[in-house]
C-alpha cells in the first residue's frame, strides 16, 4: 500500500527475446485512482550487433558475473570504445545500486577505450539476479545504453 503524496519506485522488465528494430510496448499500469487505465510508452531500439552500435560499443555488451563453486566473484570489467568524432560524457541514468555500484570512465575522447567496472554489493552476494545499468550520452537526449547485469552461482 502506498500513501497519498508518497512514491515509489516501479520496476518494469522488458525482454527483447527475438525482437529487433524499433520497438514500442505500453505495458498497462492499474490503480486505485480513477477507473481508467494508464499506459506507459517504452520506445527502444534493439540493436542485432551491438559490437557495431553508434556512438559507443561496449565490450562485452553483457556482463555475466558467474561465480562457480565457492571462490566469490564480485566484479566484472568491460570496455566502452567511443566511435564518434566528438568526445563523450556519459551520465548514469539507472543502476540498482543496492545490487552493484560501477566505476566508469565519465568521460571518453573521439576514437580512444575508456573502462568501467560492476562490483557488487555485499547484499548481492548470494543472489542470482537478471538486471541491467543505463547510461546516457550527455547532451544527447534519446541516446542511451542498457547493458544486462546477470549473476549466477553455480554450486
Amino acid at each position: 500500500m502506498l500513501a497519498v503524496g508518497d512514491s515509489t519506485r516501479l520496476e518494469i522488465i522488458f525482454a527483447t527475446g527475438y525482437y529487433r528494430g524499433l520497438i514500442i510496448k505500453r505495458p498497462a499500469l492499474i490503480t486505485n485512482e480513477a477507473d481508467s487505465v494508464r499506459r506507459v510508452r517504452i520506445e527502444t531500439e534493439v540493436v542485432v550487433n551491438p559490437d557495431s552500435a553508434s556512438p559507443l560499443v561496449i565490450s562485452p555488451y553483457k556482463l555475466s558475473i558467474y561465480q562457480i563453486g565457492d571462490t566469490l566473484v564480485d566484479s566484472m570489467a568491460f570496455e566502452i570504445t567511443n566511435v564518434a568524432k566528438q568526445n563523450i560524457d556519459l551520465n548514469v541514468v539507472d543502476i540498482p545500486g543496492d545490487l552493484m555500484e560501477l566505476h566508469l570512465n565519465e568521460r571518453i575522447d573521439a576514437g580512444e577505450t575508456g573502462r568501467g567496472v560492476v562490483r557488487l554489493t555485499e547484499a548481492a552476494y548470494g543472489m542470482t539476479f537478471d538486471k541491467s545499468i543505463t547510461l546516457a550520452v550527455e547532451g544527447e537526449e534519446n541516446i542511451r545504453f542498457t547493458i544486462p547485469v546477470v549473476r549466477r552461482i553455480i554450486p
